[in-house]
């Protein structure tokens, strides 16, 4: 290592050290020992720029109401959901004065990102789901609101995957995904279904794409790039966003094709390119997309079919994702990384994906439960022990 090197190494050695040595006792008080030192340096000290702390009360009400709120780009639902989650919030840091752990909803919002005060809050939630979801509300507030006021250790003290707003899976949790059985018994259904070319469009695009429903309903006949092999899809509860583009498999893209050319082909030439292209695949009348709910009661019903067959336990918690799910399990089994398949997915972050590495590791131990050899009884007694084995 040449002295240059060595040299570079220190000095992120020491950045990290004063990164801890303010997340364990502030800006100011390490600020205070540096001036009583009266250290004479050449460089600026490696210490971030302190920064006036908006209290938690103002941080979360911007954060679900201020005009540049990141919760505006998301659906609806979300934002119904984060707004309901931002006033339980505040009403835990108001009790919590009682308490001293935070001095309520007026102190300034490092109170409320100490990892002890944030283990106190989710701790109240035993239901491993109810926790997720605190946790997910959590991450989501902190990345968009709170970095600033983040050390780098504090940060990843936070997120890392076994700290204290991680997300954790459990085996009863785990996605549900469709056989191939259930896959090709529903895309018979399809036929005798009213309706049954869009439905066997709809669940052949899930299947060969692994897309979600919301993107599914919103797919226009511009976003189909034949020469590509993809579609284009709005980012998951983004509004706004630029489209994404998703792979899909050549069989899939030519089931899609062919039902825009027979539902649609005719109005080509009635109307402009633009026009044309507006117009969403998937449609209930004229240019309105058709609804996810609609969607979702047509697979419930094609599920209800299968479990009068006996394809489907009564107690399989199927739905419209599942499709989604098996995509990434197939993926998995025929050899697929489990980063290409993240890519495939669209997912942000690897950690969504996952996921289906717990939920595969869960279908291979039901495998090997199987196996043919777990039917044989086999023993070996000493007495007939063979010594030449």
């Amino acid at each position: 290592m040449s002295p240059l090197e060595r040299k570079n190494t220190a000095k992120q050695d020491i950045e990290q050290l004063f990164e801890k040595l303010i997340d364990q006792y502030s800006f100011k008080e390490v600020e205070k020992v540096l001036n009583k030192l009266n250290l004479q340096t050449h460089e600026q000290v490696p210490v971030r720029t302190p920064m006036e702390e908006p209290s938690i009360e103002c941080s979360l009400q911007n954060f679900a109401y201020g005009n540049e709120s990141f919760l505006r780009t998301l659906s609806s639902n979300t934002q119904k959901a984060y707004k309901t989650e931002t006033k339980l919030l505040l009403d835990y840091c108001n009790y919590t004065k009682k308490s001293g752990l935070i001095n309520g909803s007026k102190s300034p919002i490092t109170q409320l990102l100490n990892p002890l005060t944030l283990s106190s809050y989710l701790n109240q939630y035993t239901n491993s789901n109810t926790r997720n979801k605190k946790a997910s509300f959590l991450r989501s507030f902190i990345k968009n609101s709170c970095e600033d006021f983040l050390s780098k250790p504090a940060y990843n003290r936070l997120f890392h995957r076994k700290g204290v707003l991680s997300v954790t899976t459990i085996t009863e949790d785990l996605p549900k995904a469709f056989t191939d059985k259930q896959i090709i018994a529903m895309l018979e259904e399809c036929r005798y279904t009213h309706n049954g070319l869009r439905n066997f469009t709809i669940i052949n695009t899930f299947i060969y794409s692994g897309i979600r429903l919301d993107e599914l309903v919103n797919l226009q006949i511009e976003d189909v790039d034949q020469r590509n092999n993809k579609i284009l899809v709005r980012p998951k509860g983004r509004k706004n966003e630029k489209k994404q583009s998703r792979f899909i498999h050549q069989n899939g893209l030519q089931i899609l094709t062919n039902y825009i050319d027979f539902i649609h082909g005719h109005e080509k030439d009635k109307l402009s390119n633009d026009e044309y292209n507006s117009k969403f695949i998937f449609s209930t009348s004229g240019d309105r997309a058709i609804s996810v709910r609609t969607v979702q009661k047509m697979v419930e019903k094609l599920i209800e079919k299968l479990k009068g067959k006996g394809l489907v336990l009564e107690d399989q918690k199927l739905s419209v994702h599942s499709f989604r799910h098996s995509f990434a399990i197939y993926s998995l089994e025929s050899g697929i990384d489990i980063y290409k398949i993240s890519k495939l997915l669209g997912h942000k972050s690897i950690t969504s994906t996952e996921v289906y590495l717990k939920m595969f590791d869960f279908q291979l131990k039901e495998a090997i439960e199987n196996h043919p050899f777990a039917k044989l009884n086999l023993s070996i007694k000493g007495d007939h022990h063979d010594s030449r084995v």
